[in-house]
């Protein structure tokens, strides 16, 4: 099991890999629940090294579906991660306040059983000008009688690693960013190579709706009207290219559709 999770890393990340910094993304966590007993079942750590990727077996007890997100230190240590219903240390112990993310009707469903759904639905910042304090951007899920699973809200949570004697707490939780159906949502490093810039798109209009993470906290939401409204049935994905100089827009009628 470990040996295709490397394959299939190597294969779908290749770029991410050839361009991406060190850190703070030299931990990734996650986990399976479907095979209890065999090999790679629960948890397991990718570290990403100078020689590639290398798949660690661990014991955390936390359960992985679709939502993921870690963070670490300069030095490669892993701070922090979650699975979209609750935020632990890098030795898999829920932080301080750090129950409880993504709440409603989907997360009381999912969490117990097998962690949040929404992929590509967490992300980690730092939060510039504020050692030790990160921006946890996730989204969560609804669902519709038509449409049947959409996104949104976009929340952030405040994870401070300063807090509780130095071991870590979140801090501030299920902020609002925005509700509404979304896209998934994604960042890229300001220009001054100190802020972010956060941007998701609304599905079925063509809004793009962008913030600023700033020393001072979070900007206004801005909102850009971009080409036609985004169409299809299934809720798609967006990036900013490697080097930043494109950003998402909305997927085009007939993308994404099925």
């Amino acid at each position: 099991m470990a040996n295709s999770i490397k394959h299939i890393l190597l294969i779908f990340f290749l770029p991410a890999l050839l361009w991406s910094q060190t850190y703070p993304d030299a931990r990734w966590v996650g986990g399976f629940e479907e095979n209890p007993g065999v090999p790679g079942y629960a948890n397991y750590m990718i570290r990403f090294t100078p020689i590639g990727p290398q798949v660690d077996t661990v014991d955390w007890g936390m359960k992985f579906e679709s939502t993921v997100a870690s963070f670490t230190d300069s030095t490669g240590k892993l701070l922090f991660f979650t699975n979209g219903c609750s935020v632990a240390d890098g030795q898999g112990k829920v932080l301080a306040d750090g129950d409880g993310l993504n709440p409603g009707e989907l997360h009381d469903q999912v969490c117990d059983k097998v962690g949040y759904i929404a992929p590509k639905g967490a992300m980690a910042l730092p939060s510039p000008g504020h050692p030790g304090l990160y921006y946890l951007f996730h989204l969560g899920v609804t669902y519709d009688p038509i449409w049947k699973i959409t996104y949104g809200p976009l929340y952030f949570s405040q994870v401070d690693m300063n807090a509780n004697g130095g071991q870590g707490a979140v801090v501030q939780k299920n902020t609002v960013v925005l509700n509404g159906a979304l896209e998934m949502f994604t960042a890229v490093r300001h220009g001054n190579g100190r802020d972010w810039w956060i941007v998701v798109a609304e599905w079925r209009t063509n809004r793009l709706h962008q913030w600023l993470l700033s020393p001072e906290g979070l900007s206004a939401d801005m909102v850009q009207q971009v080409g036609p409204a985004i169409g299809g049935h299934r809720i798609g994905a967006s990036t900013f290219s490697l080097d930043g100089s494109r950003r998402p827009l909305p997927l085009r009628p007939g993308c994404g559709s099925g």
